[in-house]
């Protein structure tokens, strides 16, 4: 259950039975502190797809009313593959169409660094990601299998937000 999106109208003088107050009120709360809903984000890439093999990728939301709030996070296993071009991944709901902009990190863990990444809403429900330009002043560069660095088995990608559900 969530909050109910369109709510009752009482009127003056109404019986409220128990069944409505469940449904107006209990219901509300109860999505409120429900647990967070699981999902497996898509990865791909804009040439050819990574593939997570022996690593993880995993993803969690919770919806109220319009606003959704996720985290994405993939663990690059040994088996892991890179694929080519900038790296995509998608929402677990579908959003309002807005340009929005969502952070997260790079974690190389053999050089013991972190990197910053930001990931754009793109197209419909899919977010591409972007690191930083090496170079002042320029651009975001787009996340691939080689930038921010060469990804290996261990490092971890994460990305987290919350924007307008369409």
């Amino acid at each position: 259950m969530s909050l109910n999106t369109t709510p009752r109208t009482w009127v003056a003088g109404e019986l409220v039975t128990a069944a409505e107050l469940n449904t107006e009120i209990r219901d509300a709360f109860a999505g409120l502190q429900a647990a967070w809903t699981a999902f497996t984000p898509s990865w791909t890439g804009s040439s050819s797809n990574p593939a997570i093999v022996n690593g993880t990728i995993a993803g969690g939301y919770m919806q109220v009313g319009k606003t959704v709030h996720f985290w994405i996070e993939i663990t690059m296993g040994t088996s892991t593959t890179y694929g080519t071009g900038n790296w995509q991944l998608t929402l677990p709901v579908p959003e309002a169409a807005h340009r929005w902009l969502f952070t997260g990190n790079a974690r190389d863990t053999s050089a013991v660094a972190t990197f910053p990444l930001f990931a754009e809403r793109t197209g419909s429900n899919l977010l591409t990601l972007r690191a930083l330009p090496t170079t002042a002043g320029n651009a975001y560069v787009p996340a691939t299998s080689a930038v921010p660095f060469t990804w290996a088995s261990a490092d971890v990608l994460t990305i987290s937000g919350t924007y307008e559900a369409a």
